[in-house]
This record gives structure tokens, C-alpha cells and sequence, in this order.
């Protein structure tokens, strides 16, 4: 016992949940942890690219409003849809073609991308279409041209919306 010490010392809390609540709360976010709101953006920043997209090639790939023409609102909510419907296809049917074409992908050099792209936007107005309002795509290559485009301002926003890396002092 050391001088001036007048009580043991407390033992330490060796309870594993404790241990995790206070890891779970006290840790900081890890790089590409941010859960609900990283798929929000996400889902924003191709209803933005599809609404470019059918203003640059307005006579081959349009959006039908599931409300009247005049409306902004519908329109706004059509898009948000839209997007969310291509996150989905995209992220279901792409993956497949991906993963099943791989050795198409070696050997076009990733070119084949653009056609699946393509498709999986075609597929997407395809679709929404089917409902009676939603994307339209007049043929499939314009399809190719539009998610070309998608994929452009898509990577713009990323570059824009990248979050910053911070210097750790380690």
C-alpha cells in the first residue's frame, strides 16, 4: 500500500455487455459507416442525374408524372421512385449480370458495362412504365446514351459529396 492511499483500489468491470454498449458508443464512425443516410444521397443524387438526363435528351428518354403534367410535387416524387426503383434493379439484377458476365467483362475491357447499364436503365423504365407513369426510354441504345450520362453525373456528385478525410494523429 502506497502512502496516502486510504481505500483499495476499485476493482475494474470485466461485464462483456457493458464493454460493448460503452465500444458502441464511445467509438468513432468508421470510414463508410453511415448506414441510412449514405443510401438516402445516394437515392437524391440519381433522382438529380435522372431529371439532367431527361432534360439533355428530352425527346428519347422522358418521365411521366404519376400526378398531372402541371404539378411539380408528383413530379419530384416520381423521380425520387424512379431513382430508388434503379438503385434496386441495379443493385439485384445488375449484380447477377455482373457476376454471371464476368468473363465478358475481361474481355471487353469493362466495355460491356455500358451495354448492362444500359439495360438495367431500360429495365427500370420498364418497369415504372408498366404502371402507367414513371421513366421512358424511346430505344434501347438511348438507353445506353442516358446511363452513360447517369454514371458521368453520378461520379461528379461522388467527387462533390465525398466526405473529407480527416489527418489522424496516430
Amino acid at each position: 500500500i502506497r502512502a496516502g492511499r486510504t481505500h483499495p483500489p476499485t476493482p475494474r468491470r470485466t461485464d462483456p455487455a457493458a464493454a460493448a454498449h460503452i465500444s458502441m458508443v464511445a467509438r468513432p464512425p468508421r470510414r463508410g459507416d453511415h448506414g441510412p443516410m449514405r443510401f438516402v444521397i445516394k437515392v437524391l443524387v440519381s433522382a438529380v442525374s435522372l431529371w439532367v438526363v431527361t432534360l439533355i435528351m428530352a425527346p428519347n428518354v422522358w418521365m411521366q408524372s404519376y400526378g398531372s403534367d402541371g404539378d411539380v410535387l408528383p413530379l419530384v416524387i416520381t423521380y425520387l421512385i424512379v431513382a430508388l426503383i434503379f438503385g434496386i434493379v441495379n443493385a439485384i439484377v445488375g449484380t447477377v449480370i455482373r457476376v454471371v458476365a464476368f468473363p465478358i467483362y475481361i474481355l471487353t475491357l469493362g466495355l460491356i458495362s455500358l451495354i448492362v447499364n444500359g439495360f438495367l436503365l431500360w429495365l427500370t423504365a420498364w418497369i415504372t412504365s408498366s404502371w402507367g407513369w414513371g421513366l421512358s426510354v424511346g430505344e434501347f441504345w438511348w438507353g445506353v446514351v442516358a446511363a452513360l450520362l447517369i454514371s458521368v453525373i453520378n461520379w461528379i456528385f461522388g467527387i462533390i459529396l465525398r466526405p473529407q478525410q480527416t489527418s489522424s494523429r496516430r
